[in-house]
Protein backbone atom coordinates (compact mmCIF):
# COMPACT_ATOMS: atom_id res chain seq x y z
CA UNK A 1 0.00 0.00 0.00
CA UNK A 2 1.63 3.50 -0.91
CA UNK A 3 2.24 6.44 1.51
CA UNK A 4 0.82 9.11 1.33
CA UNK A 5 2.42 12.40 2.77
CA UNK A 6 -0.38 14.67 3.62
CA UNK A 7 1.80 17.66 4.94
CA UNK A 8 2.30 20.86 3.45
CA UNK A 9 6.14 21.39 1.60
CA UNK A 10 8.46 23.45 3.53
CA UNK A 11 8.35 25.28 0.31
CA UNK A 12 4.90 26.02 1.08
CA UNK A 13 5.11 27.14 4.81
CA UNK A 14 7.75 29.82 3.76
CA UNK A 15 5.71 31.04 1.25
CA UNK A 16 2.89 30.98 4.25
CA UNK A 17 5.26 32.62 6.41
CA UNK A 18 5.88 35.68 3.61
CA UNK A 19 2.01 36.31 3.53
CA UNK A 20 1.67 36.60 7.73
CA UNK A 21 4.73 38.98 7.46
CA UNK A 22 3.63 41.59 4.43
CA UNK A 23 2.27 43.89 6.38
CA UNK A 24 4.06 43.32 9.52
CA UNK A 25 7.84 43.60 8.93
CA UNK A 26 8.47 46.74 10.62
CA UNK A 27 6.99 45.71 13.44
CA UNK A 28 8.30 42.17 13.50
CA UNK A 29 11.98 44.06 12.99
CA UNK A 30 11.64 46.30 16.18
CA UNK A 31 10.42 43.05 18.18
CA UNK A 32 13.58 41.34 16.73
CA UNK A 33 15.40 44.23 17.69
CA UNK A 34 14.12 44.30 21.07
CA UNK A 35 14.77 40.72 21.73
CA UNK A 36 18.83 40.93 20.53
CA UNK A 37 19.26 43.63 22.62
CA UNK A 38 17.83 42.22 25.38
CA UNK A 39 19.48 39.15 24.98
CA UNK A 40 23.14 40.95 24.54
CA UNK A 41 22.19 43.22 27.78
CA UNK A 42 22.12 38.88 29.32
CA UNK A 43 25.53 38.63 27.92
CA UNK A 44 27.28 41.33 29.47
CA UNK A 45 25.75 40.09 32.46
CA UNK A 46 27.51 37.25 32.34
CA UNK A 47 30.71 38.66 31.00
CA UNK A 48 31.78 41.71 33.11
CA UNK A 49 31.55 40.15 36.19
CA UNK A 50 33.18 37.16 34.77
CA UNK A 51 35.89 39.27 33.48
CA UNK A 52 35.96 42.46 36.57
CA UNK A 53 35.00 39.83 40.02
CA UNK A 54 36.20 36.17 39.47
CA UNK A 55 35.90 33.98 36.19
CA UNK A 56 34.24 30.95 38.49
CA UNK A 57 31.16 33.00 37.81
CA UNK A 58 30.64 32.93 34.72
CA UNK A 59 28.93 29.18 35.87
CA UNK A 60 26.13 30.48 37.65
CA UNK A 61 25.73 33.37 35.42
CA UNK A 62 25.21 31.07 32.36
CA UNK A 63 22.81 28.98 34.25
CA UNK A 64 20.65 31.71 34.93
CA UNK A 65 21.00 33.70 31.43
CA UNK A 66 19.74 30.44 29.92
CA UNK A 67 16.73 30.41 31.92
CA UNK A 68 16.02 34.28 31.64
CA UNK A 69 16.87 33.42 28.03
CA UNK A 70 14.21 30.71 28.05
CA UNK A 71 11.68 32.80 29.01
CA UNK A 72 12.50 35.52 25.91
CA UNK A 73 12.60 32.86 23.39
CA UNK A 74 9.54 31.15 24.83
CA UNK A 75 7.63 34.76 24.30
CA UNK A 76 9.61 35.13 21.44
CA UNK A 77 8.38 32.56 19.76
CA UNK A 78 5.07 33.05 20.82
CA UNK A 79 5.15 36.45 19.61
CA UNK A 80 5.04 34.83 15.47
CA UNK A 81 2.80 32.19 16.23
CA UNK A 82 -0.03 34.58 17.33
CA UNK A 83 1.13 36.06 13.84
CA UNK A 84 0.31 33.42 12.07
CA UNK A 85 -3.12 32.52 14.29
CA UNK A 86 -3.89 36.40 12.33
CA UNK A 87 -3.85 37.86 16.22
CA UNK A 88 -2.99 41.18 17.20
CA UNK A 89 0.57 40.85 18.30
CA UNK A 90 2.69 43.54 20.27
CA UNK A 91 6.07 43.23 22.21
CA UNK A 92 4.54 42.72 24.89
CA UNK A 93 4.35 39.28 24.31
CA UNK A 94 8.01 38.70 24.13
CA UNK A 95 7.46 38.96 28.06
CA UNK A 96 4.76 36.24 28.20
CA UNK A 97 7.16 34.32 29.82
CA UNK A 98 7.40 35.72 32.99
CA UNK A 99 4.08 34.73 33.98
CA UNK A 100 2.54 31.91 36.75
CA UNK A 101 3.41 29.70 33.43
CA UNK A 102 7.03 30.69 34.21
CA UNK A 103 7.90 27.32 36.01
CA UNK A 104 6.64 25.44 33.21
CA UNK A 105 8.68 27.21 30.59
CA UNK A 106 11.66 26.84 32.39
CA UNK A 107 11.29 23.41 32.98
CA UNK A 108 10.79 22.16 29.71
CA UNK A 109 13.47 24.57 28.35
CA UNK A 110 16.04 22.54 30.92
CA UNK A 111 14.51 19.74 30.01
CA UNK A 112 15.88 20.37 26.58
CA UNK A 113 19.08 21.53 27.30
CA UNK A 114 20.29 18.80 29.35
CA UNK A 115 19.20 15.96 27.05
CA UNK A 116 21.15 17.64 23.79
CA UNK A 117 23.84 17.86 26.41
CA UNK A 118 23.18 13.89 27.14
CA UNK A 119 23.13 13.22 23.85
CA UNK A 120 25.91 15.80 22.37
CA UNK A 121 28.13 13.42 25.13
CA UNK A 122 27.26 10.67 23.39
CA UNK A 123 28.03 11.14 19.73
CA UNK A 124 27.35 13.77 17.36
CA UNK A 125 25.54 12.03 15.23
CA UNK A 126 22.66 11.00 17.58
CA UNK A 127 22.47 14.68 19.21
CA UNK A 128 21.66 15.30 15.09
CA UNK A 129 19.34 12.89 14.95
CA UNK A 130 17.72 13.25 18.94
CA UNK A 131 17.66 16.78 19.66
CA UNK A 132 15.62 18.26 16.48
CA UNK A 133 12.64 16.08 17.82
CA UNK A 134 12.44 18.64 20.92
CA UNK A 135 11.62 21.63 18.69
CA UNK A 136 8.13 21.61 18.95
CA UNK A 137 8.52 21.67 22.53
CA UNK A 138 7.72 25.67 23.14
CA UNK A 139 4.81 26.04 21.11
CA UNK A 140 3.32 22.88 22.72
CA UNK A 141 3.39 25.01 26.46
CA UNK A 142 0.89 27.30 25.10
CA UNK A 143 -0.96 25.98 22.57
CA UNK A 144 -1.59 22.68 24.41
CA UNK A 145 -1.52 23.82 27.93
CA UNK A 146 -3.30 20.16 29.69
CA UNK A 147 -0.10 18.51 28.52
CA UNK A 148 2.48 17.83 31.18
CA UNK A 149 5.47 16.97 29.20
CA UNK A 150 5.63 19.30 26.35
CA UNK A 151 8.83 17.88 24.98
CA UNK A 152 7.36 13.89 25.14
CA UNK A 153 4.50 15.71 23.05
CA UNK A 154 6.90 17.17 20.34
CA UNK A 155 8.82 13.84 19.72
CA UNK A 156 5.55 12.67 19.26
CA UNK A 157 4.61 15.29 16.66
CA UNK A 158 7.91 15.07 15.58
CA UNK A 159 8.03 11.02 14.48
CA UNK A 160 8.47 10.53 10.90
CA UNK A 161 9.21 14.18 10.73
CA UNK A 162 12.57 14.88 11.42
CA UNK A 163 13.79 14.31 7.93
CA UNK A 164 11.59 17.18 7.04
CA UNK A 165 12.45 19.08 9.48
CA UNK A 166 16.33 18.91 8.58
CA UNK A 167 15.59 19.70 5.51
CA UNK A 168 13.54 23.03 6.37
CA UNK A 169 15.99 24.16 8.57
CA UNK A 170 18.73 23.23 6.01
CA UNK A 171 16.64 25.60 4.00
CA UNK A 172 17.46 28.66 6.02
CA UNK A 173 21.50 28.21 5.55
CA UNK A 174 22.27 31.13 3.19
CA UNK A 175 20.11 32.97 5.48
CA UNK A 176 21.82 31.95 8.54
CA UNK A 177 25.20 32.77 6.85
CA UNK A 178 23.72 36.02 6.13
CA UNK A 179 23.51 36.48 9.96
CA UNK A 180 26.96 35.82 10.59
CA UNK A 181 28.91 37.97 8.10
CA UNK A 182 26.47 41.03 8.95
CA UNK A 183 26.72 40.32 12.58
CA UNK A 184 23.41 39.70 13.35
CA UNK A 185 22.40 43.29 11.58
CA UNK A 186 20.81 41.22 8.94
CA UNK A 187 18.81 38.79 11.44
CA UNK A 188 16.43 41.88 12.44
CA UNK A 189 14.50 40.84 9.20
CA UNK A 190 15.82 37.64 8.60
CA UNK A 191 14.95 36.32 12.17
CA UNK A 192 11.32 37.38 11.96
CA UNK A 193 10.97 35.15 8.83
CA UNK A 194 12.55 31.92 9.66
CA UNK A 195 10.49 32.03 13.16
CA UNK A 196 7.25 32.59 11.12
CA UNK A 197 8.03 29.78 8.98
CA UNK A 198 8.88 27.40 12.21
CA UNK A 199 5.14 28.53 12.99
CA UNK A 200 3.59 27.64 10.02
CA UNK A 201 5.10 24.40 9.90
CA UNK A 202 4.16 23.57 13.96
CA UNK A 203 0.98 24.69 12.52
CA UNK A 204 1.16 21.52 9.76
CA UNK A 205 2.58 18.95 11.84
CA UNK A 206 -0.11 18.84 14.00
CA UNK A 207 -2.87 18.29 12.00
CA UNK A 208 -4.61 15.24 12.46
CA UNK A 209 -5.12 13.57 9.41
Amino acid sequence: MANYNFYISNKKCKEQAREYLRYTWKASANATLLFYGLTLLLSLFVVLPAVFVAWWLVFPLLFLEYIVWSLLDYGYKKYFWQLTQLEKVSTKILFSGFSKNAGKIIKTYLKKLFLGIFWLILLIVPYCFKQPAYAMATYIIWDKPDVANPVKESKHLMTGNLDRYAKFQFSFAHWYLLILVTAFIAGIWVTPYIATAEAVFYEDLKTDF
